[in-house]
């Protein structure tokens, strides 16, 4: 390959790469969009609604979280779409009349990536305000398998089968490749069966003689008292409602040492205060 040529593939794949996480980051601008306009007249006015709470973000553990929040939240959807590119080549080397076209092969990567999360979102955090929700996707569709277990199943068997075609290409792995997948479809069928005689079997009995008490502990992250369906009736938590209508304790002076996730969880489970 000459040296004109070399550095137009390389110019040509930091272009795709370039396409690839802008796609990304356009997905991370929809979504902020997106909560922007639930907010309605709330997000309207930034400096006036900070100034109303009386939050400092310069040079205060808020703005440095806050500013680390955005960070990541950049650095993961421009992973995101580099993953979708580097699953474009593979792609491409797996089917070469596609090569000539891997910026769409990017743009339908990031489509079918995106669709994918969207998905397992609606179907996992049904009360999220972010993406877009029915029933249908909580609902399991026979067996107890749901449209995003179906749709997670099916992407992994295409990524699965582009890259069998990939390391097809390697003449030592040719000649291997048949012990290798029916050892795979082996191991796949004993991992099942185990999984399926583990969920058929009689349920652990307790230990006799065990006085200790049973204690459930139930935590949901960023749920506000005013949002139990004991308080507004929203209906959000129905089983919780019930269990607090039935004269379960309720702790009205609790307040957390930090509102943080990690450091909450932790003085709950210690009662000690988070360093």
């Amino acid at each position: 390959m000459s040296q004109v040529s070399l550095r137009s593939a390389w110019r040509n794949r930091l272009l795709e790469a370039g396409l690839a996480i802008g796609l990304g980051l356009l997905l991370l601008g929809l979504s902020a969009w997106q909560s922007m306009a639930r907010m309605g007249d709330v997000s309207a006015d930034w400096t006036g609604l900070i100034a109303s709470l009386g939050l400092k973000l310069d040079g205060t553990p808020l703005g440095d979280a806050a500013a680390a929040f955005i960070f990541f939240q950049l650095l993961l959807h421009a992973g995101f779409g580099l993953v979708c590119w580097l699953l474009a080549l593979i792609t491409a080397r797996a089917f070469p009349p596609l090569r000539a076209r891997r910026r769409w092969l990017i743009a339908a990567w990031v489509a079918v990536a995106a669709l994918w999360v969207l998905v397992g979102n609606a179907t996992m955090f049904p009360w999220s305000g972010s993406g877009f929700h029915a029933d249908f996707f909580v609902r399991p569709l026979a067996g107890g398998v749901r449209l995003f277990d179906l749709f997670t199943l099916i992407l992994l068997a295409a990524v699965g089968f582009i890259a069998l075609r990939n390391v097809a290409t390697l003449p030592r792995v040719r000649r291997v490749l048949p012990r290798v997948a029916a050892y795979s479809a082996l191991a796949l069928i004993a991992w099942g069966a185990i999984g399926w005689m583990r969920a058929s079997g009689e349920p652990a009995r307790v230990a006799q003689g065990n006085t200790a008490p049973n204690i459930i502990l139930i935590g949901v992250d960023s749920l506000r008292r005013d949002a139990v369906g004991q308080v507004r009736g929203l209906g959000v938590t129905p089983n919780i409602d019930v269990f607090l209508r039935d004269g379960a304790h309720t702790f009205n002076d609790a307040v957390t040492p930090l509102a943080r996730t990690f450091a909450s969880w932790t003085a709950i489970l210690s009662g000690r205060n988070p360093r």
